[in-house]
């Protein structure tokens, strides 16, 4: 189950769009050999990576500055089931946030770069393994249209 909330133009802002999102997943989600840990395409997970039996809420705040650059903030809150049949250990648990920042130059180009800061319980189901997991992520693209 996936359900959301897309406001565009917050608060009378044109620039300004929220995004608040809810996944779940049931007992029996994933327990095949197919897809194990999300539906995928290009080797991009196109579902919530929160595995059998797990739970997201999601939520996202852009605002473009200027037409060329771009700021978002966002929150993630997931409940992770492990996709092994008959797993009796703990479920994974992330809380955390990122920040980020979009700039389009030469007209075809982009860079995103991402600062991501996750508290994790149970890193790969594993009981006490527990800490803070970074993530620094750079994109750029060209446009061909």
């Amino acid at each position: 189950m996936l359900v959301g909330v897309h406001a565009i133009g917050l608060f009378g802002r044109d620039s300004l769009d929220a995004r608040l999102e809810y996944a779940a997943t049931s007992g029996l989600t994933f327990t095949h050999d197919q897809f194990t840990d999300g539906y995928v395409s290009a080797r991009r997970v196109i579902s919530h990576f929160i595995g059998t039996d797990g739970r997201d809420i999601y939520t996202r705040l852009t605002d473009r500055i200027t037409p060329n650059l771009m700021l978002g903030l966002e929150l993630d809150r997931a409940i992770i089931g492990s996709t092994v049949k008959n797993f009796a250990g703990p479920k994974e648990r992330r809380f955390g946030g990122g920040v980020d920042i979009s700039y389009r130059f030469w007209d075809r180009y982009s860079l995103f770069v991402q600062y991501q800061l996750m508290d994790v319980e149970n890193r790969n189901f594993r009981p006490g393994d527990d800490g803070l997991d970074h993530l620094l992520r750079f994109e750029l693209t060209r446009s061909f249209r």
